[in-house]
């Protein structure tokens, strides 16, 4: 991999909770002003589930089973159980970056640049 595919990826990752804590600092802070409309619930919706996707991250890491890796006992459960939650973590970004995309034209950015990096960071950080 290239210094400049490590650099892209570091950015993307590292953009990833400012995207999210941007949104919802405007959705708290400035929607409030505006009535409610589909968009406002779209970008709502598409930030609640790229939210919920980052703290699965951090419930993963809690409920994973123990294994001992200078033995090998355990690995293959721990490498399945973490395998197991790929999908619904990838279908969460997905749908919440479509959703983002038909929300508010503000937050089609934070939110897309959030469900990348919430998706890269679950790739990066979940491989042996």
């Amino acid at each position: 991999m290239s210094p400049l595919e490590n650099a892209i990826e570091t950015a993307l990752v590292l953009l990833a909770p400012i995207g999210i804590v941007y949104g919802w600092w405007f959705v708290l802070a400035r929607m409030n002003e505006r009535p409610r409309g589909w968009r406002n619930i779209v970008s709502i919706t598409a930030l609640a589930l790229i939210t919920g996707a980052v703290a699965g991250r951090f419930a993963m890491g809690d409920l994973m089973p123990s294994a001992d890796w200078s033995t090998g006992a355990g690995v293959a459960e721990q490498m399945s159980y973490v395998k197991a939650w790929y999908r619904p973590i990838f279908l969460l970004c997905s749908s919440s970056l479509v959703l983002g995309l038909a929300g508010r034209p503000r937050l089609i950015g934070p939110i897309s640049a959030a469900c990348i990096g919430t998706a890269l960071l679950w790739v990066l950080s979940t491989q042996p």
